[in-house]
């Protein structure tokens, strides 16, 4: 029960932070910062998965 809860405090912590930093670099490209934040819990999903399946 522990990693999961680990995961949903990682994810909400460090996506503001994703967004903010890609959409500043970008002219304030709130789109692209927002199409970053989505692609890194898929990430973390698919490492997870992969981990499970070592």
């Amino acid at each position: 029960m522990a990693l999961p809860a680990l995961a949903g405090d990682l994810c909400s912590s460090l996506i503001p932070a994703i967004v903010g930093n890609v959409s500043h670099p970008l002219g304030e490209n709130i789109q692209a910062g927002i199409l970053s934040g989505i692609c890194f819990p898929i990430l973390l999903v698919i490492c997870t998965l992969s981990i499970k399946g070592l």
